[in-house]
């Protein structure tokens, strides 16, 4: 082979040069003619940022305070306080108790044309001060509507300090100004709402009053020189329109700052990139040419071993990739024969493991094609292999359909399942149990149509043998009826719904008169008889959903959800009248009769389970003291 670049190894080293080449100048071209659009783009966003700033000081700032003010100026107190009907103080404590509410609130107080003027908090006004020459008098008196209006910032007389007054014209009834109402608000909220706008660097916000001056603003030498510059070349101005006041917001940003960025990310990847270039050209070529002499060393001599069947040797003596892959090659021909006879006799193994196991291995798709399924599989739903062969789905095999679908979506979410029971069909129709494990195939977690597999035994024998004992442990032996964990486990879950759903529950206890003579006379099989014969007439004359059960002895109870005192004690008479026409077993001459006791809770929020089985408890015991075989309904002492 000759030592010397092929076609293709030369047409891979021209092409990345001339592609980046290509990349360069469109790169250049790209970023100049994005400059305008990027400039373009951020006048549109500060135009945008000026509208929502300026509904945000509406909205945040200006709205709540109008209304409040507007509030005070109408409220009853001060109507009363104008006329005279009540004194200052009773005014005074008002404003006091409503002043810590109102954020950026300075002074409360209202002036009359008479020259009455009363604030809060109550300074000392100087001694020929008139509020009818005071900014927010004039602007209050010579408003032509009701709504409040704002002033022009101003230096408050007393502190100093600058800020705007809320005003509202006070009317006497037949709707004539007498007077303002006033609020004098500090400008504190405003500067905070401002500052929290983000702009370019060197840019500047404001809020303009309604003669366009400044007096809020990120920069303080405009706002105290009064003027703003106005939009050029350099400089982008946008103003937003009136607020709701009549003020305005402004900002100004120098131009080059919105493309600062841009220019500097244009240079530095113009720069980057050419330097980039030069430098992986160079590289590349000379990495090219050197990989293609060694790939061509290399190559021969592979050629010559593996077509002479030529032991290895070392080409290069070098440290380097090729030298590493020359030593690596023997121990690679050498692994993988080795790795493919061990596969062979892994699969070897595992087949025969499978189709001997007592248990049940199979692979499907998650579509439910059977794609494998070991002997014991086939057996334990009664099919022949042949038969399997001609089976569509494996849904067939699921009692409930609903289960396959359970099981393939806690499958796609934990890609593994453990210990499922689920039930499934033979072939002959019979149902049975079986627990299963089952994982998707390693490397199809993302396929819509994935393959799993998994094993299979059969739990019939444990799923029937648990049912049995919880069945045991929640029924009475004698009487087959719930017993008294039961009954009280029952009852807690028939307490929690009625409470939810806000539904009265009636509690039945009864017990057998007499039943301890009658079971020490004739013997405790006379007394079993008793009880499952009465079990056996309650049974008949119960509603589908109460709980009945034998609490221990002769001592039963009755649970009736959502079930009045009345709809209770009629279901206690058809008690009573069915228990007394049962037969007497000999050698009795009259079956026993029973009494009664019943509670009935129509607020199940306000009572416990043991609070209503100590009612009715206890009105079971006034059935027994009023000569037994009675019914008796708790009523609460008197």
């Amino acid at each position: 082979m000759q030592n010397r670049l092929s076609t293709r190894m030369l047409f891979m080293v021209l092409l990345p040069v001339f592609v980046c080449t290509l990349l360069l100048v469109f790169l250049l071209i790209a970023f100049n003619a994005a400059y305008d659009v990027v400039v373009g783009v951020q006048e549109e966003n500060l135009r945008e940022l000026v509208r929502l700033g300026s509904s945000s000081i509406d909205r945040l700032w200006i709205s709540p305070r109008e209304k409040s003010v507007e509030a005070l100026a109408r409220s009853p107190l001060l109507q009363k306080r104008i006329r005279g009907e009540v004194p200052f103080s009773e005014l005074h404590a008002d404003w006091e108790s409503i002043h810590p509410a109102l954020e950026g609130c300075f002074f409360i107080y209202y002036g009359l044309e008479d020259g009455t003027i009363e604030l809060y908090p109550d300074l000392d006004l100087p001694e020929d001060y008139d509020h009818r020459e005071r900014p927010w008098y004039k602007k209050g008196i010579n408003l032509e509507t009701t709504s409040p209006a704002w002033t022009a910032p101003y230096a408050e007389i007393i502190t100093g300090q600058i800020i705007v007054s809320t005003v509202v014209q006070l009317r006497d009834a037949q709707n004539r100004p007498i007077g303002v109402f006033a609020a004098d608000i500090t400008l504190k909220g405003l500067q905070e709402i401002l500052n929290q706008i983000q702009l370019p660097r060197g840019s500047s916000i404001f809020l303009l009053d309604t003669e366009g001056t400044p007096f809020v603003g990120t920069d303080v030498e405009d706002v105290r020189t009064g003027g703003l510059p106005g939009e050029s070349d350099k400089t982008f101005v946008e103003y937003s329109s009136p607020l709701s006041n009549g003020w305005r917001i402004a900002v100004v940003v120098p131009r080059k700052s919105m493309a600062r960025s841009f220019e500097r990310l244009r240079s530095l990847v113009l720069g980057f990139s050419f330097l980039l270039f030069i430098l992986s050209a160079g590289i590349l070529t000379f990495h090219v040419i050197k990989l293609a002499s060694r790939a061509h060393r290399l190559a021969s001599y592979f050629e010559e071993v593996m077509m002479e069947n030529r032991p290895l040797g070392r080409v290069f003596r070098s440290n380097d990739e090729f030298s590493f892959l020359n030593k690596q090659f023997n121990k690679v021909i050498l692994a993988t024969r080795r790795a493919e006879n061990e596969r062979l006799s892994r699969e070897q193994v595992f087949r025969f493991i499978i189709e001997r196991s007592p248990i049940g291995f199979f692979r499907t798709r998650s579509d439910g094609s059977l794609l494998y399924a070991n002997p014991y599989f086939i057996r334990l739903l009664g099919y022949s292999p042949e038969e399997m062969e001609t089976i569509d789905s494996v849904e067939r095999f699921y009692a409930d359909r609903e289960d396959r679908k359970t099981f393939l979506a806690e499958l796609s979410e934990k890609h593994e399942v453990q210990g499922r029971r689920i039930r499934f069909q033979r072939k002959s129709g019979d149902f049975f149990w079986i627990s299963m494990n089952s994982l998707i195939v390693p490397g199809q977690e993302n396929r819509e149509v994935f393959e799993i597999e998994g094993f299979l035994i059969d739990a019939t024998d444990e799923v029937e043998e648990q049912e049995r004992l919880r069945i045991l442990a929640e029924t009475d032996p004698l009487t087959t009826l719930a017993n008294r964990r039961a009954f009280f486990e029952r009852f807690s879950i028939a307490l929690g719904q009625a409470r939810q759903n806000g539904e009265s529950i009636s509690l039945i206890i009864f017990d057998v008169d007499r039943f301890k003579p009658v079971n020490d006379t004739y013997g405790h099989d006379l007394g079993d008889e008793i009880l499952r014969l009465i079990a056996a007439a309650g049974e008949k004359i119960i509603r589908k959903g109460d709980v009945f059960a034998r609490l221990g002895g002769d001592e039963f109870a009755l649970l009736l959800p959502a079930s009045s005192g009345e709809e209770a004690k009629g279901l206690a008479s058809r008690l009573q009248a069915g228990i007394a026409q049962i037969d007497p077993p000999d050698p009795l001459d009259s079956f026993p009769s029973i009494s009664i006791g019943i509670c009935c809770h129509g607020d199940a929020e306000d009572c416990s389970i043991d609070e209503l089985y100590k009612k009715a408890d206890t009105a079971l015991y006034e059935a027994k003291a009023a000569g037994r075989n009675r019914i008796v309904l708790y009523t609460p002492p008197t």
